[in-house]
């Protein structure tokens, strides 16, 4: 299931990505892959580089929730807006948040 995304305002999308057909492709795909055991429970550390609205790294987050898997995942964005914004998709979609760092990575694991 897609993230939600119902928290996030028009304002939050004059600074970050709004999600897109290349977001929703990118999520179909890695959760393809999930199901194929492409991405396999010895895979503990997830980076994605540009989060933006933290929609992959949340869906990807999720998917690992629902499987009982733990995943260690990084939000990494130069944009400190795109940070705060990952970070509030990860806590709208029950995926603990651990730590924001520096304005540069943010970070939840699964549970």
């Amino acid at each position: 299931m897609f993230p939600i995304l119902d928290h996030l305002l028009l304002e939050d999308y004059q600074h970050v990505y709004e999600p897109s057909d290349d977001t929703f492709l990118l999520c179909d795909a890695l959760e393809q892959d999930m199901q194929q055991g492409i991405l396999g429970s010895n895979m503990s550390i997830a980076c994605e580089v540009g989060c933006g609205s933290g929609c992959v790294i949340t869906h990807l987050a999720r998917l690992y929730q629902e499987m009982k898997r733990p995943l260690f995942c990084l939000g990494i964005d130069i944009n400190p807006k795109a940070l705060e914004v990952t970070n509030r998709t990860g806590i709208r979609n029950g995926i603990l948040l651990i730590h924001s760092l520096n304005h540069i990575i943010t970070y939840f694991f699964t549970l």
